[in-house]
């Protein structure tokens, strides 16, 4: 049945569809302006990001990134007295340098698809020497609290100097006790005697990042506890989610600053933070302890703890020869290397894990371990010296053994360049500074110096998928 309208009623409804179509026409020319000003905005963007920057005490600095796996990372590479960003190759084969881009969307990867993958690792390249006002490789060792293992291999080297022996022997010892609870550390007897009088160090021992609660002490005084959701309720102590948990949070991050003024004996913080951790949720573990001190008169961790089941340990020095050993050619000046001449930093980088792990570099048909061989150019060395210490080693000895490196060369030497190795521990809360770190598949936190016959260096530092880009 068909109706038809008076002729006042038919007006307004024409009324009404002009007026729609004005809103419509107008909503569609908004949406195209948005458009444009996206586009214009992302010019903008790409316009900004491929200008050089150059300002006073720093050279023309160009930024990239690089990309490994399926993440993509800022990486700079500084030299000393002067600042210059530029993209290094990571630790992953087949791993490319592209310009900085737009943001764009990816697709959702499905969890068994995922598994698959390659973790994305990254490694971060320094240049710098030794000897120089504003070097920065001791404050880059300090940085990196907990060691588990040191290893230094010197090419053209069959006998060590006895200083570097007597390095090597003062590594120090290092205590584990059983069964502390964690409230032990923040009482203010153990704060005023060790934290305050030198560097203390105190790590989990046999715990699980991704898996158990976990603690660490830094030499700063910061007390940083790892621990899972239901155990971070319990204690009811401020903290924030951890950054690999994923999107259900599961994990969370404690940090308690020991040197705080407003941490002192009455203080209603000191009071809580005892209380939670005596009384609410007493937590407990098996404790790596190790301390530093510049000549100052007090207890010893040993007598301090001797009511506790404490025990010290001495790290395991190791000693080996290699012999006709291929080691790749390098310049001191050429990070990236120069065909037919000097191999590339991550060449060596690649070159070194071999030979630490005992990799055979023949390439030999018959071999169904490994078809790796050294890079080209190379040389054979008759015999190079390899020396691994392993154990609770804190940065303090690295520095004193890096500079003993370093004066190595002071005499004439055969070797053009040798190599220090330090690996951190894979279950660590932190890798650099108070950096969070994660497992993942490897849990990999480490850096290695390159120290050339003129005292130049190169600084390798290399982590895994659940960690911050190195500083």
């Amino acid at each position: 049945m068909r109706v038809s309208l008076p002729d006042p009623c038919r007006r307004c409804w024409e009324n009404l569809k002009a007026k729609g179509t004005e809103r419509a026409n107008a909503r569609q020319q908004a949406a195209g302006e948005a458009r444009n000003g996206r586009r214009h905005h992302h010019r903008h963007i790409n316009a900004a990001q491929s200008r050089h920057c150059t300002g006073s005490g720093c050279a023309t600095e160009q930024q990239a990134e690089v990309t490994s796996g399926h993440s993509s990372f800022p990486a700079s590479l500084r030299l000393a007295g002067r600042c210059v960003s530029v993209a290094v190759p990571c630790l992953a084969a087949g791993s490319v340098t592209r310009a900085r881009s737009p943001p764009r969307w990816r697709m959702a990867v499905p969890p068994l698809q995922r598994l698959g993958q390659a973790p994305r690792h990254l490694l971060v390249c320094e240049k710098g020497h030794a000897r120089h006002a504003r070097s920065r490789h001791a404050a880059h060792v300090r940085d990196h609290a907990y060691n588990c293992r040191v290893s230094f291999l010197i090419p053209e080297c069959g006998l060590l100097p006895e200083v570097l022996k007597s390095t090597i022997a003062d590594v120090g010892e290092y205590y584990l006790v059983r069964n502390l609870p964690v409230h032990e550390l923040v009482a203010h007897d153990f704060i005023d005697a060790f934290v305050k009088k030198g560097s203390c160090y105190a790590l989990t021992y046999k715990t699980k990042i991704d898996q158990d609660n976990t603690a660490a002490l830094l030499p700063n005084g910061n007390l940083i506890l790892s621990v899972d959701k239901d155990t971070y309720e319990e204690l009811g102590l401020q903290g924030r989610p951890s950054k690999y948990s994923g999107k259900k949070v599961m994990r969370y991050i404690i940090t308690i600053d020991l040197t705080d003024c407003g941490f002192h004996p009455d203080s209603k913080k000191h009071n809580r933070v005892l209380w939670a951790l005596k009384e609410k949720k007493p937590l407990e573990f098996d404790f790596l302890l190790a301390w530093y001190n510049t000549g100052a008169e007090g207890s010893t961790l040993m007598s301090y703890f001797s009511k506790n089941q404490i025990e010290a340990l001495k790290p395991k020095i190791t000693f080996s020869t290699l012999r006709d050993l291929q080691c790749p050619l390098l310049q001191s000046n050429e990070l990236h290397g120069k065909p037919e001449e000097s191999c590339s930093t991550e060449e060596l980088f690649e070159w070194l894990g071999a030979v630490l792990n005992q990799v055979s570099l023949d390439n030999k048909s018959s071999s169904f371990l490994s078809t790796y061989c050294c890079p080209q150019p190379n040389t054979v060395v008759e015999k190079a010296f390899l020396c691994t210490i392993t154990g609770f080693i804190i940065p303090e000895k690295i520095i004193q053994l890096l500079e003993q490196l370093c004066c190595y060369f002071g005499e004439p030497k055969l070797a053009y360049w040798l190599t220090l190795t330090v690996h951190g521990f894979a279950d660590s809360p932190v890798s650099w500074r108070e950096s969070e770190h994660g497992f993942h598949k490897g849990g990999e936190n480490l850096y290695n110096f390159v120290i050339f016959r003129n005292l130049d260096y190169w600084l390798q530092m290399a982590v895994g998928t659940n960690d911050d880009c190195p500083p």
